[in-house]
């Protein structure tokens, strides 16, 4: 490939300097918006409160936020500029100066004149502010001269009792579980005998790798054919899946017990429950039907408590279907490339994301294997189709697509970029518009008919065809911190390479690196895990010894969009734009859904295998030079080497 960037620079310098700001423009103006937007000089003040990763039900919060000061002699400007997060009183000297529910929407604030109340010595400005679904926070900018300016000098009472400094909306916080775990640093201090042990054992095999190349042109590295890596690497994964299956308790996991309850309510009332009866009983419903014939199966032959561990089996095998699409990808894009195939999958099927995700019950792994497979055979479609897809290979992608969206509802951000590449490898192989159009109806039509009638009958029974479990729903009504966003949550990052557990409190790339590189919200586990989990030490310092393979798969992003235009390049292309679509969709949710659990890169999980391709796309200029090449070798091997035993639950 001859890289090109400055194409993909330019378009990613328009999306960050125009669309995202304007975006944010509008957003922050809506009257349901949880953006606490910056005004000059002042910036929100909140309670100085710990967070919690739980739950917080909904209900009125009060806090005082209090300012006192001396009145500066002939001031002429006296009007300040107020706004709260939900509603205030505000109140000078005791005299009230606005109410709740008086002047502009909260998010644009009102004008309010102290002069009819100001006093020669000491002021008191009191703002009591109330937010029936978040944190209180309180806003004021201040005329020149009179330094009332939130947060500085402001103190701030949750019930007029005890008083603190006022904070910074947007300074960083952490859950009190990020200290019970050691950081980056530390957790690869602790585990440095190993990881040298790993790095040894490299250079040996590295060393060796060379030796008896150089002797008679073919090194061990050679035997091993993308083939035979695949098997080698399902093996390893199938004992780790075996080890955890019996050690793992089934507890672990996002909101696994409410994803155990959906399966119990199938077998219990014979009927699909609705979204408001229970957790997630808003999840499209193709796993747990999968699952509720084995569950049964099992509890009827063992216990419960066996039947919840071993139907974990389910979303294991997903797992290792991820990997076996890792390869087969890798083999379709690559063709000829032993060494780009075995990295891509190596890293696609040994991701932290998949290995951990596929450990926990839950409907994610399914569609993320579902929409894996539809990506692949949209791929093979266009690559290796001259004729154009037949009527069964539409109908299959389509069932394939369909099935996915009846399993979680995000592949249907999948429709259209599938339904474009169908049309398009139509077309291309005969300009008739009728065949192409025909091809393109099947695909959408078999579609609509796997996954439509769920939606159907949400529409009938619930008034909606799409309830998210961030949504109001009657006894089901909540909020997360830190329940308001920030302009920084979107633009700082760091914190996931010195506290990754629960770093997505910091903002969207720290929750995306984080969750990617390492589980780490571990298991949805609101303090630190008894019994058999994953090694602690080895979790956290993921976030450090995953940074040159995250290094790589940028770099095969960016060079996949300057690559010279052949099939293959444009096959990059498709899966960049999906990707595109993916993450903007969880920038979209993660700016109107301001909870911390918002940002996860499972939420990807279906691009496990894209993200080994883009990983050897980036390693490629460095595998044609013999001592890179080593390297490159070598750190993945270590790499992979301490995902594995990372999470092999001890």
């Amino acid at each position: 490939m001859k890289p090109r960037p400055v194409l993909f620079w330019l378009l990613f310098l328009a999306v960050l300097f125009v669309i995202i700001p304007l975006f944010w423009k509008w957003e922050a103006g809506r009257p349901s918006t949880s953006i606490l937007a910056p005004d000059g000089p002042a910036v929100w003040a909140r309670v100085p409160e710990p967070a919690i990763p739980n739950a917080r039900p909904l209900r009125v919060r009060k806090a005082l936020f209090l300012r006192r000061f001396d009145h500066p002699p002939q001031l002429e400007r006296t009007v300040v500029h107020v706004a709260a997060f939900r509603s205030c009183d505000l109140r000078l000297n005791g005299h009230t100066l606005l109410s709740g529910g008086q002047g502009a929407p909260w998010y644009e604030g009102a004008d309010v004149d102290l002069a009819p109340y100001l006093i020669d010595g000491t002021n008191e400005l009191v703002a009591e502010v109330e937010n029936g679904d978040g944190p209180p926070a309180f806003l004021l900018r201040s005329a020149h001269g009179l330094g009332l300016s939130t947060p500085e000098g402001w103190t701030v009472s949750p019930g007029g009792d005890r008083w603190f400094p006022a904070l910074d909306a947007a300074s960083p916080r952490s859950f009190p579980i990020t200290c019970e775990y050691p950081s980056a640093l530390e957790g690869l201090a602790h585990r440095w005998p190993l990881v040298g042990e790993l790095v040894l054992l490299a250079l040996c095999l590295g060393f060796w790798q060379r030796f008896r190349k150089g002797q008679n042109g073919v090194g061990p590295l050679d035997w091993w054919t993308p083939e035979r890596f695949r098997y080698l690497l399902g093996a390893l994964y199938i004992l780790l899946c075996a080890n955890n299956l019996f050690r793992l308790h089934w507890g672990f996991g996002y909101d696994a017990p409410a994803h155990y309850s959906y399966v119990e309510f199938l077998l219990r009332e014979h009927r699909l429950p609705l979204a408001t009866e229970g957790w997630q009983m808003f999840q499209s419903p193709l796993f747990y039907l999968l699952a509720a014939g084995p569950y049964e199966l099992l509890r009827q032959l063992s216990s419960e408590e066996a039947a919840r561990g071993l139907i974990r089996g389910l979303p294991m095998l997903c797992g290792l279907g991820l990997l076996e699409i890792s390869f087969r990808m890798a083999r379709l894009l690559f063709p000829g490339r032993r060494d780009l195939q075995r990295l891509a999958t190596a890293v696609g099927g040994f991701l932290p994301m998949n290995l951990y995700m596929s450990q926990y019950f839950g409907n994610e792994p399914l569609a993320a294997l579902l929409s894996a497979l539809a990506i692949y055979l949209g791929l093979k479609l266009y690559l290796r189709s001259s004729r154009g897809p037949s009527a069964w290979e539409a109908l299959l992608l389509g069932a394939v697509l369909g099935s996915a969206i009846l399993a979680k509802v995000t592949p249907l951000l999948l429709v259209l970029p599938l339904a474009a590449l169908v049309l398009w490898t139509s077309w291309r192989a005969d300009p008739e518009a009728a065949r192409a159009l025909s091809r393109t109806g099947a695909f959408g039509a078999v579609c609509a008919v796997v996954a439509g009638w769920y939606f159907v009958r949400n529409w009938l029974l619930m008034g909606r065809p799409f309830i998210g479990g961030w949504e109001g729903r009657p006894n089901l009504q909540w909020w997360q911190d830190p329940g308001y966003r920030v302009s920084q949550d979107f633009i700082r990052f760091g914190h996931a390479l010195l506290r990754p557990i629960y770093s997505s409190i910091y903002g969207f790339w720290d929750g995306l690196y984080s969750t990617l590189w390492l589980d780490a919200c571990v298991g949805a586990t609101t303090g630190r895990a008894a019994g058999p989990f994953w090694d602690a030490n080895l979790l956290c310092a993921s976030a450090i010894l995953a940074l040159p393979v995250a290094t790589l798969v940028l770099a095969g992003a960016i060079r996949a969009m300057g690559a010279k235009r052949d099939e293959g390049s444009w096959a990059l292309r498709f899966l960049l734009t999906c990707m595109v679509l993916y993450l903007g969709a969880m920038l979209l949710m993660f700016l109107q859904v301001p909870s911390y659990a918002s940002v996860k890169a499972s939420y990807g999980l279906a691009f496990t295998p894209a993200i080994g391709v883009l990983a050897a796309v980036g390693a490629e200029p460095l595998l044609g030079r013999p001592g890179w090449a080593t390297a490159v070798r070598m750190y993945l091997f270590c790499w992979t080497s301490v995902v594995y035993l990372t999470y092999f639950a001890v």
